[in-house]
Formats: C-alpha cells, structure tokens, sequence
C-alpha cells in the first residue's frame, strides 16, 4: 500500500510539473505574441513617423521642382514624378485608403488633419498642373498653400508620436499585469498543489526512512542470518546475525568481500548457480553447534534490476525449535486420537457462515459414515439425516436455542447405523469469529450407548426391587400381624420352655416388622420434591431434640452447646428433626465414659451453602476410606461396639441428599466425632462461622 501510494504521489507530482511547464509555455507563447504585436506596431508607429516626415519633405522638394521649372522648362518630368509620390504616400497615409495598413492606425484628429490637408494638396496640385508658367500670385498661393500643408503634417506626427507613447504605456501595464496574473497562478498552484505534495512527499520520504530503519533494525536483531552477494559472489549486505557467525568462525568480512570460499551455513555454489539462473530454493540442513545439532531453514531468492538477475538474497533460520513443535504437534494428535478411541467421543467445529461442519476421524467412526463418502466436512442437513427422525427435532430446537441465547447445547439423541441404535450425547457453545465476527460452534460428541443402556437396566432392577420390597413388605405385614396375635393369646407361666420360645418368636416378629417399616421409610423418602420444602426453624427443631432426648441427656450428663447464625433453611421438618434426633443421639450413646461429655452444634452459611455440624468428643474411631463409605450404608454401624440395627446414618443420609445436601464425617479414634452437613442456597446472607460465641444449650 505504502509503494502504492509512493507511485501516486510521484505520478501527481509529475502531472503537477507538466501543468506548471504548460502555464509556462502558454505564458511565454503569449508574451512573445504580444511582444510581437508590439514590436509590430512600434515598427508601423516608426514607418508612419517615417512616411510622415518623407511627406513633409517631398512637399517641400515638390515646391522646389516647381521653381526650378519656372527657371528652366526642361525639367518639368521631375516634378511630375515627385508630385505622383507625395501625392501616392498622402493616399498611404490617409484614412480614405481602407487598404493601406498605415491608416489602420489614424484617430478622428489625424482625420480632421488629413481632410484639410489633402485639400491644400489637392490646390497645389492643381496649381502647379493648371500653370506650368507661375505667376507671382501663383507662388504665393501655393507658398501659402505649402505652409498649411507642413503645419498639418507637423500636427499629424505629434499625434502619430501622442499614440505611440499612449500604446506604449498601455502594453506596459498590460505586460505587467500578465506577469502578476503568471506569479500569481504560480503562487496558487504553489499553495494548494505543490506544497501539499512536497509535504506528502517529504512525510512519505521520512516514514519510509523509518521504516526501511525499522527494517534494518530488525534485520540486524533478528536471530537468521541475511546475505546478499552479486553474481561474482562478493558480499552486497549482511546483517549482524551473518557476521557474527563468521567472526566466530575467523572470518572478519566487510561488504564487497568475496566469500567463494566461506561457504559455511549449509549454502554451496550449486545453490547460487541454480539462483543465478531464475530459480528461488528453499532447503534444510542439520549444522553442527556446541550443544549438538541444530535444523536450519535456508531460503535463497534472486535480485533482480530490470528483468536481469544481478545476484542472490539468502536467508538461515533457525527452525529447530520448530521442529520440536511440530513433533509435541503430531504427538499432541496421536494422544488425542487415541483418547477419543478410548473415551469413544470426538470432537467437532461448525463454520455457520459457510454451513461447513469439520468433525474429526474418529466421529466418522462413531457416526458410521462409510471411508468412500468421508469428506473434509459435513453440511447442517447432512448432520440431520444421521439422527434418528424422532430426535431431529429436538437437536434442531437445541441448537438454535445455543446460537440465538448464547448458552451451552447439550443433547442426548439417537443415530441408527446398520439397523442398530446409538446414543450421542452432544456438547458445544457458540463462539465470535475473530475476523468477520460471525458466529461459530465447536464441542464434542460421545457414544454413551453402553452407559445409557447400563442406566435402563439399573433403573429397571430398581424399581423392579422396590416392586419386590412393596411386595414383600405387604405380603409379610398380615402373617405377621397373625402372629403377633397369637402370641398375646398364649398365657405365659405354664411351661417356661414355651414362655422362653413364644418370647423368641415376638422378639424375632417385632424386628422383622421393624425392618419392613424403615424399608418402606427409605422408598418413599426418594419421592420428594423442592415443591414440599418450607422453612424450617432451627431453634424450634433443637428445642424439639431437646425434649425427646431429655432423659438420655440427663443421664450421660452431656452438655450441649449451639451457635445458630443462620436459623431459617429450606426443607421438610419430620426429616430435620429425625436427622438431629439420629446425630445426637449418637453422640450420647458412643461418649466416652472417663470424659464429660461436650456436643457442639453450630449452623451456619458459607458462601451459597448452609452447613451444620455437629461435633462431640466421644469414643471416635479409626476413619479409614472403606470405613468412611461404609458408615452410610445400610446396616452400617458408626463402631463395631454397637448393638443397632444400622439404619439410623443409612436414613439420615436418605433424608439429607432427598433436601438436596450432602453429609460427610471426620472421627478420631478418643478424640471424637464430627458430623458435618451441607445445604445450598442462594438467598441468605453470609455469616461466617466464627463471627458468634456458643450457647448453652442445657442438660
């Protein structure tokens, strides 16, 4: 752009020169044509000077002749002669003679004169040809007629000279009004043409002084090596790179050095011939250097100076580094190709403007599509007519959501490949293209058709199972009402045998009805929704604790305290009160019996979560992470030591992940226990836990 605009400055600066050189040439054409007008009329001003003043004295050799005739009688031809030439310069100088060029220049006053006068010569003609004798009276007459005539013409020249002066003056003002009007369109072309593109040439001029500084400033710190050497290879430039490397070599060049015969940087004469004769190389070379070898990329262009190649241009690059780059690439795409192999996705780029969906090799596989129909990319109905008819839709509506609101696209849908079903399930998000801002897609696509199918069959066992527990539970509930029945029919004391069997029998029943109860309990907790969650006041569920527990808090003389920063959560209250009643209850029945027993409960929100923890300093236990995940379990137990059923942390962590929170625990063996709660919400404001004492709670 920049030469560009260098061509146009010298091509405007070019027609600005022609113009000036026209408006000289015009000038100077005009000043001579009208240096020749003036030259001109100057010459007829002199001649009519001239004629005038031959006229006056023809006049008077005219009256001469006349008396000479009168003396001698043989000489009147001569005056016959001079008076046919005063008389033809009178006709030549007089208005009446519309083609002299003399007249032209004749004015009303010259006019009055000529008309006098030429009558006075007309009466002197007449006379002299009237009367070849004179007589006194004659000569008198034309002496008289003579004086006239001279005064006249004296008349006539001062007027003829008047003119000749008033021209002169008027060509001078004219001349230097031309001269001022030339300076002047000088000056305005000067002033809005030259100066504005001597200002553009000069700024030109300086920036591309800067630039080709720039140029070379980078050429000398850049790390390639940049030579040139004409056709006898003497060195024409050389950055700092090249000389250096010679210099280290014992080679101290300076341009015009012929460096035939240092050819070190992988560059031989074989290159510079193939140059020489039109050719542009480019080849790489493995050099030696302290820390090993190293790849170098040299590239090898011709000079040329009006179509005729004057020498060669070489540049070295470093490229190992490059190369390295290259290799960690191709690495990079084999690890990738091989995890999607074995994670079973791809990954996909869609060009929206140009409708161009790129996927990669092992999406092809995923997608079925056959190696003979592969192309570099798929179009959006292509894409379509993979997925299932029945999932076109949705995808459809999926995707346009992701490009209109900008949110991420995430789909499960179906494609059919040789009569078989898979499941894709589809991410991605919308993308501003960096050059014409047009939006893009990119995301991956994984084959999940063994893990969906996996979750049907686990999803189908489940409720196959609570079909199962249901079952059993409703079937098992009469016969053991019946027995139980029976049992309170036997009237005990007879046998103490049967007392001892029948007591089994009741004992056995009332756990199995127990068991099927908490079955039943931990079914229908999975049926909730946020829809049946309200708030739950804290203090009220720890006052209610406080009540059930009371006994058992006396006696193991605990001391509870609590810190309540955050009272309100959002939940079902039965499962908040059957969680702490389980928790501290806990806590009471594994206290260790040498210490007193402390509970500390503290609630509270930590950023968008609300936490509650219930910590004792109890029995403990050795948390090993086998330990940890069994604890929860069904028929786990906090401590070998136990005589429970094992459901109690089992329906806790039920009830807590069915309000939509997590429950963890920390434990050392003597040292103690500490439940620890997690709730999320939005809506509270932040009270860290540390902001508030403990309260005591009672005992």
């Amino acid at each position: 752009m920049r030469i560009k605009a260098e061509e146009n400055y010298i091509k405007n600066f070019s027609k600005l020169l022609l113009l000036i050189g026209a408006c000289v040439l015009l000038f100077c054409t005009g000043s001579i044509y009208l240096i020749s007008l003036y030259f001109s009329k100057v010459h007829d001003n002199a001649r009519i000077v001239n004629v005038s003043g031959q006229q006056r004295t023809l006049s008077q050799q005219v009256l001469k002749e006349a008396y000479k005739h009168q003396l001698n009688n043989n000489n009147y031809w001569a005056l016959e002669e001079k008076l046919l030439v005063w008389r033809q310069n009178h006709q030549q100088l007089s208005s009446d003679n519309s083609n002299s060029r003399l007249a032209k220049y004749n004015t009303r006053i010259t006019d009055s004169i000529y008309g006098r006068i030429s009558k006075t010569q007309d009466q002197i003609g007449q006379l002299l040809v009237d009367h070849p004798k004179l007589t006194k009276a004659n000569l008198e007459e034309i002496s008289r007629l003579e004086a006239q005539y001279l005064l006249g013409m004296d008349a006539i020249v001062q007027e003829y000279q008047k003119a000749h002066e008033k021209s002169l003056g008027q060509f001078k003002k004219i001349a230097i009004g031309i001269i001022l009007y030339f300076i002047a369109v000088l000056y305005f072309i000067l002033l809005i043409f030259v100066r504005p593109l001597i200002q553009k040439l000069r700024k030109n001029l300086e920036e591309r002084n800067i630039r080709e500084s720039r140029n070379q400033a980078v050429i000398n710190n850049t790390k390639d090596a940049i030579w040139s050497v004409d056709t006898e290879l003497n060195l024409l430039t050389a950055n700092t790179s090249y000389l250096k490397n010679q210099a280290e070599k014992g080679y101290h060049l300076k341009e015009g050095d012929n460096i035939k015969g240092l050819l070190l940087f992988g560059d031989s004469l074989k290159d510079y011939d193939a140059v020489f004769k039109g050719e542009s190389l480019t080849k790489k070379v493995n050099l030696p250097t302290e820390m090993g070898y190293r790849t170098f990329e040299l590239y090898f262009y011709p000079i040329y100076k009006e179509k005729e190649i004057v020498g060669c241009c070489v540049r070295q690059a470093d490229i190992t580094q490059i190369q390295e780059t290259f290799k960690r690439l191709e690495r990079g795409k084999e690890e990738l190709k091989e995890a999607q192999q074995i994670a079973d996705f791809g990954n996909w780029y869609w060009n929206i403007k140009e409708d161009e969906i790129y996927i990669s090799e092992h999406l092809n596989n995923i997608f079925g599509i056959p190696l003979e129909r592969r192309k570099n990319y798929l179009t959006y109905p292509t894409l379509m007519n993979l997925i299932h008819p029945d999932d076109r839709e949705a995808y459809d509506i999926s995707l346009k959501n992701s490009l209109k609101e900008s949110v991420p696209h995430d789909i499960v849908y179906r494609i059919e490949i040789g009569g078989q079903l898979k499941f894709i399930h589809q991410k991605g998000r919308t993308f501003e293209g960096n050059d014409d801002g047009h939006l893009r897609m990119a995301g991956t696509a994984q084959d999940v058709t063994k893990t969906i199918i996996a979750n049907q069959k686990i999803e189908n066992q489940n409720k196959e199972l609570e079909n199962f527990i249901y079952i059993l539970s409703h079937n098992l509930k009469r016969p053991i009402a019946n027995i139980l029945a029976l049992q309170g029919l036997y009237e005990e004391g007879d046998n103490p045998i049967n007392d001892g069997i029948i007591a089994n029998i009741k004992s056995c029943c009332e756990a199995l009805n127990t068991t099927i109860k908490d079955l039943n309990l931990s079914l229908s907790l999975k049926e909730i929704s946020k829809e049946d969650f309200t708030p739950v006041d804290i203090c009220e569920i720890l006052d209610d604790i406080q009540v059930l527990l009371n006994k058992d808090i006396i006696e193991s003389k605990a001391k509870i305290y609590t810190k309540i920063t955050q009272d309100k959560i959002m939940g079902i209250k039965s499962y908040f009160v059957n969680i702490f009643y389980n928790l501290v209850l806990n806590s009471l029945k594994y206290r260790n019996p040498e210490v007193p027993l402390i509970i500390k409960i503290n609630v509270f929100q930590n950023r968008e979560q609300i936490v509650i923890r219930i910590e004792d300093n109890g029995i403990g236990m050795r948390l090993t992470p086998e330990r940890k995940k069994k604890i929860f379990d069904m028929y786990g137990r906090l401590s070998g030591k136990s005589e429970g059923k094992g459901l109690g942390l089992y329906l806790v962590k039920t009830q807590v992940e069915a309000m939509f929170g997590k429950i963890d625990v920390e434990s050392e063996l003597n040292i103690g226990t500490t439940m620890i709660l997690h709730f999320k919400t939005g809506i509270n404001e932040n009270i860290e836990e540390e902001d508030l004492n403990h309260v005591y709670l009672g005992n």
